[in-house]
């Protein structure tokens, strides 16, 4: 392979944003193969085909960009391995802190009411008993006091998350276990009024798409990083959900 394909073309061969790419090579993560002393644009080979593959990868686990910057300047699979172990015991932390901070309101109440999944965490949040799981406003609220760079885009056209994505920003979403629309939608009456629920619920987060090939990419919390879905399903289940996303408009 030549050192032939454009900052254009990488990003669109690993659905990144351009934006993305110049900012990697900005702080010496992933630098081109060359640059045209006249134009100034930016050309890739192999060696950053591998090295950008080596990055997403590590990105999807969760480590942070100058984590990945120690990894490759040491290249020991030692560090490699004990870098994730930290992260994983970090996320699991912060899940915990998470889990202690939200709130929560009961599966079913004595009169025969159930919880409302738009005030807190219906059901069991470990898993150990029933839960049905949480909807948009209680995500934001928590989230708001972590951070002021968060935007409760609910509501919006899925068009919207698509900006957002290009802006290299990744949303979180409701959407369903199937990831397409559902025939198991049920009206429950709760002490807030009624409400449209699913026990196939499932929330993820969308990291990007690809319009040529109409997939969208999630990271699923049931253990899949940039896992493929059929774009046009999704959208059905976005808007069946009630349009519900939330995104962090911190800058790269």
């Amino acid at each position: 392979m030549t050192t032939d394909f454009s900052i254009g073309q990488l990003a669109q061969l690993f659905d990144i944003p351009v934006a993305t790419l110049r900012y990697y090579d900005e702080i010496g993560l992933l630098t081109p193969a060359r640059v045209n002393p006249h134009s100034h644009y930016r050309y890739y080979g192999t060696p950053q085909f591998e090295r950008l593959s080596t990055i997403k990868y590590l990105r999807a686990l969760g480590l942070p960009l100058a984590t990945i910057a120690d990894f490759f300047a040491a290249r020991e699979l030692s560090k490699l391995t004990s870098m994730l172990t930290t992260q994983q015991q970090q996320v699991e932390a912060q899940l915990r802190l998470l889990a202690a901070k939200i709130t929560s309101v009961p599966l079913t109440y004595s009169d025969g009411e159930h919880g409302n999944p738009e005030y807190g965490f219906v059901g069991d949040i470990t898993g150990n008993d029933p839960g049905l799981g949480v909807y948009h406003k209680p995500i934001y609220k928590l989230a708001k006091t972590e951070t002021s760079q968060v935007k409760d885009l609910t509501g919006a056209n899925f068009d919207t998350v698509i900006e957002q994505l290009e802006q290299g920003r990744p949303v979180w979403t409701i959407t369903t276990a199937s990831f397409a629309p559902v025939s198991t939608m049920q009206t429950w009456q709760t002490p807030q009024g009624s409400v449209k629920v699913t026990y196939d619920m499932h929330s993820v987060v969308i990291v990007g798409f690809n319009r040529t090939k109409k997939l969208i990419y999630i990271n699923n919390p049931y253990g899949e990083k940039q896992q493929a879905v059929s774009w046009k399903n999704f959208e059905a289940a976005y808007n069946q959900m009630g349009k519900q996303a939330i995104v962090l408009t911190l800058p790269h």
